[in-house]
């Protein structure tokens, strides 16, 4: 198993797959290893170069005459007529995956959930890859980190956009002085600060007093005691204030707008450590995470993935809990092998060429009626498409 932090020299040792190997043709070998013998960004490519000002826009959905415009920043207060007695739990919200990945890139270290997530093998794997081809290791960021960027807006830019359920994996940095340098979003590489997400969040509810926020800490890494979880809990109630944070003896995931809205309590907080939920959950304001089932598909094409939300949906029975579908193909050594050579390189090329059709899925393929929380990958790519689609669904 790899330890190297910057996966140099000591990798995992088995065999690589044939079909991985007839990849590597001679003419292939020679235009990679021009590639990794200079300094060259792998992470751009496509006509996408713009889809950043995106980010920037409002967006503004037009439903109907009867609910006239909807802003994306507000759509729930505008749309409190129609959903707010609805439980949270049969509302159609719309979500990012690995939502505080925008800041991934190659200038960045490697983070911590390299050394235990299963999935972030295929770094190592691509390292004894280069390794094996007499390729330069030093050079392997370059091509991974496009794999495990998913986001290309800020946290405060989804939430205006409408985005109002948050997918956060958590590393803690053995570099950082504090919590607020230690605790950061990961995804194979270092994004951001949790702190600086928080601070993004708590900006957009100061401004938007009628919108529900859930953060998802689902994925956890290099947290090693019980005073890591506190320390980070702690942090987060700090900076978002105890007043923002849903109380779970007040309110339960299957509550209404309206019921909430009594309060000044606007952030659904879920957390994966179930030790700390149980022992500290009253203190923090903590739900499990097992109250909002997260299914993961793992394909690798589009009709697949289609499929295996459809059961997922049609298996949903328990209206009592969230349930998020993750509408996102899984990245895999073969397509990330694929994408040194060709498109996609990247999770951004995956969805430009791929998730167009995915405002089409949620308007007339999926059920509504089982329908709750919707997350994406780059979901702003096809502009509002995705957000309206998904909010579409509530009227």
């Amino acid at each position: 198993m790899l330890r190297n932090k910057l996966y140099g020299s000591t990798v995992i040792q088995h065999s690589i797959p044939s079909s991985i190997t007839k990849k590597f043709t001679q003419q292939r070998l020679l235009q990679l290893r021009a590639m990794t013998d200079r300094d060259c960004d792998h992470s751009h490519h496509g006509n996408n170069q713009d889809s950043s000002l995106i980010c920037q826009q409002e967006f503004n959905f037009h439903f109907n005459s009867v609910n006239g415009v909807v802003k994306g920043k507000r759509w729930m207060q505008d749309l409190l007529s129609k959903i707010g007695n609805t439980p949270i739990t049969k509302l159609k919200i719309p979500a990012t995956h690995d939502s505080a990945t925008y800041n991934v890139s190659t200038s960045q270290d490697y983070s911590s959930d390299t050394l235990s997530d299963p999935s972030m093998l295929l770094i190592p794997q691509l390292v004894q890859i280069f390794q094996a081809y007499g390729l330069n290791t030093q050079r392997v960021k370059q091509f991974v980190a496009p794999w495990f960027k998913n986001q290309e807006c800020s946290i405060y830019q989804q939430l205006n956009h409408g985005i109002r359920h948050l997918d956060l994996r958590v590393c803690k940095q053995s570099t950082g002085t504090t919590a607020e340098t230690k605790y950061v979003a990961c995804h194979g590489i270092v994004s951001v600060t949790i702190a600086n997400v928080l601070r993004q969040v708590k900006q957009f509810l100061n401004e938007n007093k009628k919108e529900i926020v859930t953060l998802d800490f689902n994925h956890l890494y290099g947290f090693s005691t019980q005073n890591d979880h506190l320390e980070f809990v702690n942090m987060s109630r700090t900076i978002l204030g105890s007043d923002l944070l849903i109380n779970p003896s007040q309110f339960t995931t299957n509550s209404t707008l309206n019921q909430i809205f009594t309060t000044s309590q606007r952030v659904f907080f879920y957390y994966v450590h179930t030790a700390t939920v149980i022992n500290y959950g009253s203190q923090f304001n903590l739900f499990p995470s097992w109250k909002i089932d997260t299914r993961w598909a793992n394909k690798q094409d589009m009709t697949s993935l289609k499929t295996e939300i459809l059961v997922e949906l049609n298996s949903r029975t328990d209206f009592r809990y969230g349930f998020v579908s993750q509408i996102v193909m899984t990245p895999d050594l073969n397509m990330m092998v694929n994408g040194l050579f060709e498109s996609p390189k990247s999770v951004k090329e995956l969805a430009t060429m791929n998730y167009g059709v995915i405002p089409t899925w949620i308007s007339n393929d999926l059920p509504d009626s089982k329908m709750n929380v919707v997350n994406a990958d780059y979901y702003h790519l096809f502009g509002d498409d995705f957000v309206s689609a998904v909010i579409a669904q509530n009227l």
